[in-house]
């Protein structure tokens, strides 16, 4: 078999005591690592099976040596057999912090026991409140102030919102006020078209990022991202001359979602009709501006029109739409004396944010591929099915195409190591739409 199937080499996998006065190295010990990342996730996390059948130190294991309890520092860098067959260095390190020790079992002959890890941020967030007021600013700016908060190692990539809000921090920790702020945000140049960004973190760092700019940097990008697409094959070629052909094999496929019609009515994906009472003037959303139809021209895929029965088009402004939005208008409370300016428009936002996330979520999709530590959640990736209804070996054209990774799973064992994906998209097709 291929080089790239192999197990990976543990270069450094150092645990620091709570003062760090003392290391020791857990290279041997080590018997499964997994470390995850994840769109929903604002902090990278992972899992490290260890076990031991000697002292390490004063005459005791790991656990009761350094001892280890919760807080100690983790220090890995792993090389991949692909990091080899590219002639580079390890792609995969960074700090870790322990969480949460495990399946401890102890005698005198030998430990084993599961380490859970947070990154140093998440431990920051949840010693941290929130207690002033974000005037005037807009969301991106807002989220970027929170998250200095958490004194951050790393901030990647923020996109610029056009929306605004009063926010109040009310001791609220920051990864919670964030998340809520998602929903609300509006990139730059969807002119309300688009709501919605997701807040997480890779090894690279902090990133907030709307649906619309993933999709629209994955199509702009698409001849790029092609160069270096997954093809679907069970079997590993263990007599190819370039691993590099193993190394972009899709091992296995699972399909979680491809769109379900009644859910996505039930989540407004195609239309939405959006009521709100203002308590200052009584007023109440007119029936003229009330409905909401998505009509998304950046897409992963092509645009498929609805069943004729569940059309948007078909719904007249006299009726309800297959969600109903209804909410009370926060106005004239966020300024001092008397003021009856909204501190946030729902109408600009609420609907959007829903169908947007609905169908960015409509073709769900596990795969398992070599071991590839060079991926990041939030990338998009090309994949390529095969079309398994004919006779010759075609490409399933309405399958394959761009996807973002929603989910990322290193799995290093002692003889394999494999990275588990979690892909979705808007649409089908391999023809992504601006």
């Amino acid at each position: 078999m291929a080089e790239v199937s192999g197990a990976s080499h543990y270069e450094l996998f150092d645990i620091y005591s709570k003062d760090g006065s003392t290391k020791l190295s857990l290279i041997g010990y080590v018997t499964n690592f997994q470390y995850f990342e994840d769109l929903h996730s604002p902090c990278v996390t992972a899992i490290a099976d260890i076990a031991n059948t000697g002292n390490i130190k004063d005459g005791k294991g790991f656990y009761n040596g350094l001892p280890i309890r919760k807080g100690e520092r983790v220090h890995f860098r792993i090389k991949t057999p692909l990091d080899n067959v590219l002639d580079k260095e390890a792609t995969l390190e960074y700090v870790l912090y322990v969480d949460d020790v495990k399946n401890i079992v102890s005698d005198k002959q030998f430990e084993s026991f599961r380490l859970s890890l947070v990154s140093r941020e998440q431990i920051v967030n949840d010693q941290v409140r929130v207690a002033r007021k974000y005037t005037g600013m807009s969301i991106d700016k807002v989220v970027n102030q929170m998250i200095k908060l958490t004194e951050p190692l790393a901030i990647n990539e923020f996109e610029e919102c056009e929306s605004t809000c009063t926010v109040y921090g009310n001791m609220r920790k920051p990864f919670r006020i964030i998340t809520e702020l998602c929903k609300k945000g509006v990139p730059v140049g969807s002119k309300n078209k688009s709501a919605g960004f997701f807040f997480w973190q890779t090894r690279e760092g902090f990133n907030f990022r709307s649906i619309y700019g993933l999709i629209k940097s994955a199509v702009d990008n698409k001849k790029t991202i092609q160069k270096k697409k997954y093809v679907y094959s069970q079997l590993m070629d263990s007599g190819v001359v370039d691993p590099l052909i193993n190394a972009f094999k899709i091992l296995d496929i699972k399909a979680n979602s491809t769109g379900n019609l009644t859910e996505s009515l039930a989540k407004g994906e195609d239309s939405a009709y959006r009521i709100y009472f203002n308590p200052l003037t009584y007023e109440v959303t007119q029936p003229n501006i009330s409905v909401y139809r998505n009509k998304k021209e950046t897409r992963l895929g092509k645009a498929e029109k609805a069943p004729l029965v569940a059309d948007a088009e078909n719904i007249p402004n006299t009726m309800f739409a297959s969600r109903v939005f209804f909410g009370i208008l926060d106005a004239g409370t966020a300024a001092a004396g008397v003021s009856t300016a909204l501190n946030w428009d729902p109408l600009n936002f609420e609907a959007q944010a829903a169908s947007e996330y609905s169908r960015f979520f409509s073709q769900d999709y596990t795969l398992l591929i070599p071991c590839n530590t060079g991926l990041l959640a939030g990338e998009p990736i090309y994949i390529e099915l095969p079309d398994n209804t004919s006779e010759t070996p075609d490409i399933d054209t309405e399958q394959s195409g761009l996807y973002i990774i929603k989910e990322i799973t290193h799995i290093f064992g002692p003889t394999k190591s494999y990275t588990g994906l979690r892909v979705v998209r808007d649409s089908l097709g391999i023809t992504g739409q601006k």
